[in-house]
């Protein structure tokens, strides 16, 4: 049932909102679990999730119907203390379940150290299956962290993680798709990584003792089962800063900006343009700890380092019937030039490495500082290199008029130097793809 509100959402000031005093004051100002805005009111019906306003509450609605009357009217009662509530996702039917289970605190011998087990059997098979667990610490849509000591080599124990629990070789004994993961995920989008077989979400803290699962659990376990494995970016749509949320409501929370470099294919078979502001969200692989991609020479020396992450569509450009041009459908120059080696001892000096020369396809670029990357500045830095590095580059190779040394052309990349060429530029607008060259940087 929706929370009645009186009043607007301006500014989300507190006295808009009801407030339970009977309900302790960090209760009282718990962030919502949709934009994270304190202060923030409790669902009058399942008390287990907080919205700053009828607005964040609404968009929950599509999924938090699905369990709140079995979170209020759970059946059976608690059978006792050591039982916990979680939430099966059952892989034969469409419909998540609030549960029990038993988690009985056992002490290891060698060391003395306690924790919960919980049993499992035979929610997640009848043949006993050994059992993964992915653990949620961070909510990368909500931009929410949950708790951080579950990872080993977490300096900070504090908060705590959802346990998703599910048969460890799901992927090769052929349970079926979780059927329930699609339903309740697929009322808010698709899910990208492949769920099968039954799976358990349990809350459990760093010390290994579990508890309650609540409905903004569920929230967050969802959120993770949208994000989880996808590597896509949105088209970025930043209007003028909110003066409730400092931003643009269109844009993801904790999400920066960056650039989509469009290969040629997608700018002659859809139109696009040849770079494109996005919005990239904290678990695309080139935020999260491994960070996919490589770093552009180049942009190290210019003293804003750039990371560049294929798109992992490239057979779609592949093969594409008439193609009459001496550019690949795939072909993207731009992050061909941008990778050149810049190592002046190195025989590979002024040629991208051959990863960055075949099936390129579009091309993601941020900042690996993580800051919104300017897309206009991100141009300029493209034709910098093709109009006034690469023909040094070729120089002090021999080639041309102008001899050169490869010092001299390190020393000539400089953010001084890019700011005098854009001031060049000014009013000269962006080049057609006649300009561009009918060759690749290939590494020799």
């Amino acid at each position: 049932m929706l929370t009645q509100y009186s009043g607007n959402r301006q500014g989300h000031k507190a006295k808009h909102l009801y407030l339970d005093p009977a309900l302790p004051e960090s209760q009282q100002y718990a962030s919502c679990v949709m934009c994270n805005h304190r202060p923030a009111n409790l669902c009058s019906r399942c008390r287990s999730c907080y919205y700053c306003s009828k607005e964040c509450q609404e968009s929950d609605w599509s999924s938090h119907k699905l369990l709140w009357q079995k979170f209020v009217n759970q059946q059976p009662p608690r059978p006792s203390p050591s039982h916990k509530r979680a939430i099966l996702f059952p892989a034969d039917d469409e419909n998540p379940r609030m549960i029990w289970v038993l988690c009985e605190r056992i002490r290891d011998p060698d060391d003395g150290v306690t924790y919960d087990s919980a049993t499992l059997h035979p929610l997640l098979g009848p043949d006993n299956p050994f059992i993964a667990t992915s653990h949620i610490e961070h909510n990368p849509i909500r931009g929410r962290q949950l708790g951080s000591g579950i990872a080993l080599w977490a300096r900070k124990k504090a908060g705590y993680a959802i346990a998703l629990r599910y048969r460890e070789t799901f992927l090769v004994d052929g349970p079926l798709p979780n059927r329930s993961i699609m339903a309740s995920a697929g009322i808010v989008g698709a899910v990208p990584h492949k769920w099968c077989g039954s799976v358990v979400a349990m809350r459990t803290t760093w010390s290994e003792h579990y508890e309650d699962m609540t409905l903004a659990d569920f929230r967050h376990t969802l959120d993770f089962l949208l994000s989880y494995g996808t590597t896509e970016t949105k088209q970025s749509n930043f209007s003028s800063p909110s003066p409730s949320h400092g931003q643009s409501q269109s844009r993801p929370p904790m999400a920066i900006r960056g650039v989509m470099i469009s290969c040629y294919g997608e700018r002659k078979l859809h139109g696009s343009d040849r770079f494109v502001a996005v919005d990239v969200p904290t678990h695309h692989p080139t935020r999260t700890v491994g960070k996919s991609g490589s770093i552009s020479p180049i942009s190290r020396h210019l003293g804003m380092p750039l990371r560049l992450y294929k798109y992992p569509d490239i057979e779609r450009w592949i093969d594409i019937p008439g193609w009459n041009r001496n550019l690949c459908p795939e072909s993207n120059q731009d992050a061909a030039f941008l990778m050149m080696e810049t190592d002046t001892k190195s025989s590979s000096w002024g040629f991208a490495p051959l990863y960055w020369n075949t099936q390129l396809g579009n091309v993601l670029v941020v900042r690996d500082d993580g800051k919104d990357l300017d897309v206009d500045h991100l141009g300029a830095i493209c034709r910098f290199v093709r109009k006034r590095l690469l023909p040094m580059f070729e120089e002090s190779d021999g080639f041309g008029s102008v001899q050169r040394t490869r010092k001299e052309v390190l020393e000539f990349i400089t953010a001084d130097n890019l700011e005098k060429f854009k001031e060049m530029q000014m009013g000269c607008g962006d080049e057609s793809d006649s300009d561009y060259l009918d060759t690749e940087v290939f590494e020799n």
